[in-house]
């Protein structure tokens, strides 16, 4: 890794690496570009690019960037939100509704009201106890129980299940 030119500052590749991440909006491509990736997983690229994103003087560096960016292009929340509106509009009046929804729906989401939700799904096995082990089961919980070696547990509502054959 290169040597920082002073205390305060970022290395050369730091540097690089926020320079490149305005560019592409990407931790991925921005550590790609500005470090050695070779024989590295997708998996161990995204993050070691996620754990330099996040280093305080990188985060810093990022964020001023970004402001100038912004800045720049004169990039902001009432020119968006007027450009949307604007957009809506025009889509509404043209009667091209699946355009208006969508300005309504970046409207809502950069005004914070509505918020993308991803689904994860994790599939399992589950095993099926037999009957026979499931009334041995509660017996043995019910014993426990009259014992008081065990927390009090309801189990009067729980009927013992029919061996099936």
């Amino acid at each position: 890794m290169a040597a920082p030119t002073n205390s305060n500052s970022l290395t050369s590749k730091q540097e690089g690496f926020c320079q490149s991440y305005i560019e592409t909006q990407s931790y991925s491509t921005a550590y790609r570009e500005n470090y050695s990736t070779s024989g590295m997983t997708e998996k161990t690229l995204w993050e070691k690019a996620s754990r330099l994103a996040a280093q305080d003087k990188v985060r810093t560096r990022l964020n001023q960037l970004m402001e100038k960016h912004a800045e720049k292009h004169e990039i902001t929340v009432e020119r968006l939100t007027k450009e949307f509106l604007e957009t809506y509009a025009e889509a509404k009046d043209a009667k091209q509704f699946s355009a208006a929804t969508s300005a309504l729906n970046s409207l809502a989401k950069m005004h914070g009201h509505m918020v993308e939700r991803g689904v994860i799904k994790h599939q399992h096995e589950v095993s099926v106890l037999p009957p026979t082990e499931i009334n041995a089961a509660i017996a043995e919980i019910r014993k426990l129980v009259a014992e008081k070696k065990a927390k009090t547990i309801d189990v009067s509502s729980v009927e013992l299940l029919e061996a099936a054959e």
